[in-house]
């Protein structure tokens, strides 16, 4: 098929050039241009199918256009092995002291809900270890969903979670973590394609691609991305780990070769 659209693509530039030069005219030329617009984003769409780099750059280049895209995010951090005393009030007197402005919502012994930068809502729990099945102390951290544009996704995360993040990481001093990001696009999951580049999406009720990632976690194997119909799911126990792959997936600048399954990216 891509074949046929590049001899198509050829032989209509060069007729439309010939009609154009021998009989030369306003219709003509619209004409013209409007059929090599038409065949030659055939050809891209086609070309983008065999060259990864090129169906990312136009993905990506449709959000540049369209910066008010959005998608809903949510996350869930998980901290293990952590010392409980006076835990919840620790971590809020910790964010009241930081440049965050941040709005107790509820409160119990054992969970606190807060609302940080009027934009983003968090349920904190405590879960001791007598109760817990991993025999530790932990905090687990769950937002509500948010919607981000993609102009705003950077911002929303180099300034509110990533930071938000490693406050806890420096208030807590876990022994482990667990990072989650779970992104759910509004519309065509731009990642969706490179698996199922020859279907329909109405003939695929639903698929799932878990990518291993070998990058900057101190244990690899908990580093990865679930990749799903209108989803993608980001796991890293490691801050640093959770950035960097959160940055490449929602600004569409991942490594190909992870995308392909190659090892030592």
């Amino acid at each position: 098929m891509f074949i046929l659209y590049l001899i198509l693509l050829i032989l209509y530039i060069a007729s439309a050039s010939y009609a154009v030069y021998s009989n030369y005219s306003n219709a003509t030329l619209i004409a013209g241009v409007a059929g090599l617009v038409a065949t030659g984003r055939l050809f891209l769409q086609e070309l983008a199918k065999k060259n990864l780099r090129l169906y990312i750059a136009i993905e990506r280049l449709k959000l540049k256009i369209k910066p008010d895209t959005t998608s809903k995010w949510w996350f869930h951090a998980r901290y293990d092995d952590i010392n409980s005393e006076n835990v919840l009030n620790n971590i809020f007197d910790a964010l009241k002291a930081s440049r965050f402005v941040v709005k107790q919502l509820s409160k119990t012994d054992r969970e606190i809900e807060l609302e940080i930068d009027e934009t983003i809502r968090v349920n904190i729990s405590l879960t001791p270890f007598s109760e817990s099945s991993f025999n530790v102390n932990h905090i687990d951290v769950v937002s509500r969903k948010l919607e981000v544009s993609y102009g705003r996704a950077k911002e929303k995360l180099s300034a509110e979670i990533e930071p938000f993040l490693q406050l806890l990481e420096r208030e807590l001093k876990p022994k482990s973590r667990s990072l989650i990001l779970n992104i759910e696009f509004m519309g065509n999951n731009p990642f969706f394609n490179i698996y199922i580049a020859n279907l329909p999406p109405s003939q695929v009720e639903d698929f799932r691609v878990i990518l291993h990632i070998d990058g900057n976690s101190p244990n690899n194997e908990r580093d990865r991305v679930e990749i799903s119909k209108s989803k993608v799911r980001i796991t890293a126990d490691s801050t640093t780990s959770f950035k960097e792959l959160a940055e490449s997936f929602i600004l569409l600048t991942p490594n190909t070769k992870l995308l392909l399954g190659e090892k030592n990216v």
